[in-house]
């Protein structure tokens, strides 16, 4: 919140407060510059989802659950001024609190609530194995883990090709070749899978 303030109140706080301002002088007015007054500010310490750094978190809202005692409480970090939300059982308003939540004796989560997307869905077809596999690439993409997805979506070839030569006819008694892209080489060239793939 910023403050215009008279002459009485700028000479109080440069004189008792002891705050340096810069004032300007327009149209016989004082006006005070640079002069902040921030509401006393509740945070908790954890390390953050969004950047990894342990940083102070600073409290923005709180969102009430039906029964009153506990909350969903929004929160920007300090280091990457991104946001996230945690569970927590306020005492009040979040006007009313300040300092570090933790302290005050009411319980606060220490993961912030993660929104698990939703799954693709795939046909009943594909064996459970291949299923939760891509699932879990599926998950990974979702929350930009790009690495882990790149992995995971890698081992579903891997495996749902095994499983092609354990279950197709047209490959009783052939080997399989050890690395996923000679196994899906080998399943084009015999017409088994489509050559887009």
């Amino acid at each position: 919140m910023r403050l215009n303030c008279d002459i009485v109140t700028a000479v109080y706080f440069v004189t008792v407060c002891k705050i340096s301002i810069g004032v300007s002088v327009a149209g016989g007015a004082i006006i005070a510059r640079y002069l902040r007054f921030e509401a006393a500010m509740s945070f908790i310490v954890r390390k953050c989802v969004r950047c990894s750094v342990t940083a102070q978190l600073d409290a923005q809202s709180i969102a009430w659950n039906r029964d009153g005692t506990n909350s969903e409480i929004f929160f920007v970090c300090t280091a990457c001024k991104q946001s996230s939300i945690y569970p927590g059982q306020p005492h009040g308003r979040l006007s009313d609190l300040s300092g570090n939540l933790d302290d005050t004796g009411r319980w606060y989560g220490s993961e912030p609530i993660v929104a698990i997307p939703e799954m693709p869905k795939l046909s009943d077809d594909i064996p459970e194995r291949a299923r939760a596999i891509f699932h879990q690439a599926a998950l990974c993409r979702k929350l930009a883990l790009h690495d882990a997805a790149g992995a995971m979506f890698r081992k579903t070839i891997d495996v749902a090709t095994k499983l092609i030569y354990s279950t197709d006819l047209r490959l009783a008694g052939k080997q399989p070749a050890t690395a996923p892209r000679s196994r899906v080489e080998g399943l084009k060239n015999l017409k088994i899978i489509d050559e887009d793939i």
